[in-house]
C-alpha cells in the first residue's frame, strides 16, 4: 500500500499510474527537447561552415595566419556539427541490471508472438505490475535524457568556440 507521506492517505493505484503516464510524458518530452536544441546547433554549425566556404579563395592568397585562423574556424564548426549529432544518439549507459519483462518497452512488446498475446497479458496484469513497468520506463528515459543534456553541452561549447573563430576567421579575410 502506498500512501502520501503529508496527508497519510492511502494514493490508489489508478492514481499512481496516471502520475507515472505523465512523468513518461515528461521525460520523453526533455527527450525531444534536448534532440530539438541539438539540431539548432546542427543548423548554427552548418551556416558557419557553409559561409566560410565562398571564402575559400580569399584564404588561399591570404598570409598564413588567415588560413590557419580560417582552418581553425572550419575544424571548430565540423567538430561542433559532430557534436551536436552525437546527442541525438545519445543513450543511457547499460547498467547489466536484471530487469523483467516490461509492459511499455518495444523489444519487450515485439516479443509477443501475436499482437492479442500482448493486449491479453495487459488485460490480466496486476496494476502493480504495469506501475512497474511505467517507473521502469520513467527511469530508463530519465537516464536517455541525462546522457542527451550531458552530450548537449559539449556541442554547446563546440558551437560557441566555433562562432567566435568564425567571426574572428571572418573579419580577419576581410581584412585580408
Amino acid at each position: 500500500m502506498y500512501t502520501d507521506k503529508k496527508t497519510k492517505e492511502r494514493v490508489e493505484v489508478g492514481r499512481r499510474l496516471e502520475i507515472a503516464l505523465s512523468m513518461l510524458g515528461f521525460n520523453q518530452g526533455l527527450i525531444q527537447f534536448a534532440d530539438s536544441k541539438a539540431n539548432g546547433l546542427v543548423v548554427v554549425s552548418s551556416i558557419f561552415l557553409a559561409s566560410l566556404a565562398p571564402a575559400i579563395e580569399h584564404v588561399r592568397t591570404a598570409p598564413l595566419p588567415v588560413k590557419a585562423l580560417a582552418g581553425v574556424s572550419c575544424a571548430a564548426s565540423v567538430l561542433a556539427l559532430l557534436a551536436s549529432l552525437r546527442v541525438m544518439l545519445a543513450r543511457a549507459h547499460d547498467t547489466h541490471e536484471p530487469r523483467p519483462k516490461s509492459l511499455l518497452y518495444h523489444k519487450h512488446i515485439l516479443g509477443f508472438s501475436k499482437a492479442q498475446s500482448y493486449v491479453d497479458e495487459v488485460r490480466e496484469s496486476e496494476a502493480e505490475k504495469v506501475l512497474e513497468s511505467f517507473l521502469m520506463s520513467n527511469y530508463d528515459l530519465a537516464a536517455i535524457a541525462s546522457a542527451k543534456f550531458a552530450a548537449y553541452k559539449t556541442a554547446e561549447r563546440l558551437t560557441l568556440l566555433g562562432a567566435v573563430l568564425w567571426i574572428a576567421a571572418e573579419a580577419a579575410i576581410v581584412v585580408a
